[in-house]
This record gives structure tokens, C-alpha cells and sequence, in this order.
């Protein structure tokens, strides 16, 4: 052990890291939370917790329909207010969010964003991504996602939702972005398996369709778990592209366990590594109180606090930056 360091000093005073990166986030603008499905917020019951209980992830898509018919343009944005009421409370500057845009809810989660958005203009700068949980390959789920996209200031797709033809769902994503001038965002590589390679797909189509520095990857789980060199090609991949990967710290940490043997690793995409090779990392709550992650409540905290334990990551001046200044590039306001 080095001389110089001296754990038995008594003179030496304490230190609060959690104080040290708070004070540093209020001076560099506040918190900018990147990801999220506001208009889900607060709706878990006792009734649909069960799907939380009995329901992988990508199952849960099929389930949410229900909620959304019943949903009207009123409940929305109280549920809304409710959420970006307590994001403000926090110290959040920048918000942005998912909305579906599909058969069950039709536009009305971009109608009341609308009203949220001129509600707290002064308080907040918002974005939101429409995003479908649905085919994009099928005309009904892609009338209203187009509609919705109109509202949108991202277009955003869950390339999941077209098994083994995630390449196709992504060309319509990309495509829309493309004639409305408008950013990227996907859900990818989320569903914490070694056969994901949703990454490096959305690596591929952000340079085809020439739009480097203006796409986000979400999530991104499923990097760790393929190995070293691997994952090497993949960062290089993402810092050509100028993709931002906006990481949810917390929303994977309940993925259920398995026997299959990889790499050791952390349920959620590698910020150590992939920020010391120069890729843009973001932070987002993902969901709020619903019954995908019930126990999700929005606290940015939580997030960051949540990422460097799980990657050992405490560099402060990247943690800053990626719960802020990072964020605002998400955001196209940077």
C-alpha cells in the first residue's frame, strides 16, 4: 500500500460523493432524464400487477392495450403533470419520453403531450419520441404510428416487435426520420440475451441512411453479455455513428436468472468500458409505476447512484456529464 495514503488520519475530513456530484449537477444546468413512457405513469393496480408477476418483457407489449383503450386525453395529462411535477421537484431540466402511437391508443398520448408541453414550457424542455409496441409491417399498427409520428419531435421503434425482421421495421423508422427531418431513437438489445445484436443493426442503418450524430440506442443490456472483442467492435461501431446509448440503471436489474454461461457482467450495458472508448452515454427512469416496472418511480438518483455501483464507474466528471450535458444532446439542444 502507498505511503501517502493514510486511512488512519483523523484529521482528514469526510467526504460526501453523493453531495459532491449533486452540487456539480445543479451548476452544470441539472438533471436531463432521457428516457421514459410518461404516458404509462401511475397506472399500475392491483389487478394488472399480476402481469409484472407471471410476464416477460416482451409478452407485457401485448398487454398494455387495454390500458391505452381506456385511457382518455384528461387522464393522460394529469397522469403527466403528476410525473413531470415530481421530475421538476428533483432538479430534471430536460425530459424526454416514449409515446405509443397505435390502434389501441390512436394519438391521444401526443394530444395531451401537446398540453403538457405548453403547460410547462418554462419550466422544462420536453421531447417526445413516438414509438409503437407493434408491427410496423402491418397496416394498422403503422397507420397510427405514422399519424402519431406528425406530433412527434423523435421517431423511435422497438425493432423486437418485428421478429427476424427487425432490419425492416428499422428501415421504416429510419425512412419517416429521413422525410420529416426529425432524430432517431430505438429500443435494442433489450431483452438481456447473447443472440441480440440489435446494436450493431442499429449501427448499420445509421450510416446507410446517413444520420450519424443523430440517433439513440435505449437499453442496450444485451452487449454484455457477448465477449470482450465483441464488444470492442461495437463501441467503435457506435462512436463512428455518433450514436448516444441511453442507459436505464435499474429497469433490468429484475431480469429473471438463468443457467447460461457468459461473460460476468451487470444487467445493463457496459458504461465503463464503452465510455473510456468515447461513446456518448445518457441516463433515463424508463418506466414509472406501471406494471412493467412497478417498482420504478423516477428517482435520477437511484439511476446514477445505481450505474457506477454496477459498473464500478466513479469517475465524477463523466457521471455529471452523463446526467446532464449528455442528456442534452439527446435532446438536439447541445
Amino acid at each position: 500500500m502507498s505511503d501517502n495514503l493514510n486511512l488512519n488520519n483523523q484529521n482528514q475530513k469526510s467526504w460526501d460523493f453523493k453531495e459532491e456530484i449533486l452540487n456539480k449537477i445543479k451548476e452544470n444546468g441539472g438533471w436531463s432524464n432521457c428516457h421514459g413512457h410518461i404516458d404509462r405513469a401511475f397506472t399500475l393496480t392491483e389487478q394488472n400487477f399480476e402481469y409484472y408477476q407471471k410476464y416477460h418483457i416482451n409478452q407485457k407489449w401485448h398487454l398494455h392495450d387495454k390500458i391505452y383503450k381506456e385511457m382518455t386525453v384528461e387522464d393522460l395529462v394529469e397522469r403527466m403533470s403528476r410525473f413531470l411535477d415530481m421530475q421538476i421537484s428533483q432538479g430534471v431540466t430536460n425530459y424526454c419520453s416514449f409515446l405509443n402511437g397505435d390502434y389501441a391508443v390512436e394519438t391521444k398520448a401526443f394530444e395531451a403531450g401537446q398540453i403538457v408541453k405548453e403547460k410547462y414550457k418554462n419550466k422544462l424542455n420536453i421531447r417526445f419520441a413516438v414509438n409503437t409496441f407493434k408491427s410496423l409491417l402491418k397496416k394498422d399498427s403503422l397507420y397510427w404510428w405514422e399519424k402519431a409520428a406528425e406530433y412527434a419531435d423523435i421517431i423511435a421503434g422497438t425493432p423486437r416487435s418485428d421478429l427476424d425482421r427487425e432490419g425492416e421495421h428499422l428501415d421504416i423508422v429510419f425512412k419517416t426520420a429521413k422525410k420529416m427531418n426529425k432524430r432517431v431513437q430505438a429500443h435494442v438489445d433489450e431483452l438481456h440475451r447473447d443472440y441480440e445484436k440489435e446494436l450493431e443493426l442499429l449501427c448499420n442503418k445509421t450510416v446507410e441512411y446517413g444520420l450519424e450524430g443523430r440517433v439513440c440506442a435505449v437499453h442496450g443490456v444485451s452487449l454484455s453479455r457477448h465477449n470482450k472483442s465483441y464488444r470492442h467492435k461495437i463501441y467503435q461501431r457506435l462512436k463512428d455513428a455518433g450514436i448516444i446509448v441511453i442507459v436505464c440503471p435499474s429497469a433490468w436489474l429484475d431480469h429473471k436468472r438463468s443457467e447460461e454461461l457468459v461473460p460476468f457482467h451487470n444487467s445493463m450495458f457496459p458504461v465503463e468500458e464503452a465510455v473510456a472508448e468515447g461513446v456518448t452515454v445518457a441516463l433515463g427512469t424508463d418506466n414509472t409505476h406501471d406494471y412493467t416496472l412497478p417498482l420504478g418511480d423516477g428517482d435520477m438518483w437511484f439511476e446514477l447512484r445505481t450505474l457506477a455501483t454496477a459498473c464500478r464507474f466513479t469517475d465524477i466528471d463523466e457521471l455529471v456529464k452523463i446526467a446532464t450535458t449528455n442528456g442534452r444532446k439527446v435532446l438536439g439542444l447541445e
